[in-house]
């Protein structure tokens, strides 16, 4: 009889084992093939910001890049603008240049040129004005300046 008994202890605690898995994994699997609003909401969350024009408006920058208006001297005119933006960011350098040659070109600016390595500077020019971007990547930040200036007298305004 000691055997039976035993027998049946540690079946009943197996068992009770196995009933407690089920409950414990079954509930945090239960809901996989039902997705919520609150899942596709977080997927639309996670489409990544579209870069804007900021202190330029024929210069795009990318949305990871933050404005730094005390590091940055702007001088503004109706229908120019002209001088130093700096902006931070953790973004890769070379991500950074593929996209400046890119939009710069569909923004009708002419690409002269690329100094490599650190810094970069990309040279870009379009009638009456010239471009300048500086990239410096560090370990915890990536600084862009973007230098624009007129490059006649008929470029400046009034």
């Amino acid at each position: 009889m000691d055997k039976k008994r035993w027998f049946f202890k540690e079946l009943s605690s197996w068992m009770l084992f196995a009933a407690f898995a089920v409950a414990a994994f079954g509930c945090a699997t239960g809901s996989v093939g039902n997705k919520s609003a609150a899942d596709a909401d977080s997927v639309v969350q996670n489409v990544p910001p579209a870069p804007k024009y900021q202190e330029f408006a024929d210069v795009l920058i990318p949305a990871e890049l933050k404005p730094q208006p005390k590091k940055s001297s702007i001088y503004q005119a109706p229908g120019f603008s002209a001088g130093l933006s700096v902006l931070e960011g953790k973004v890769d350098s070379n991500s950074l240049v593929g996209f400046f040659e890119v939009n710069m070109a569909k923004d009708n600016w002419k690409h002269l040129g690329t100094m490599k390595y650190k810094p970069i500077f990309l040279l870009f020019e379009k009638p009456g004005r010239a471009c300048v971007i500086r990239i410096e990547e560090s370990s915890f930040k990536t600084i862009v300046e973007i230098w624009v200036a007129p490059t006649s007298k008929e470029s400046l305004p009034g």
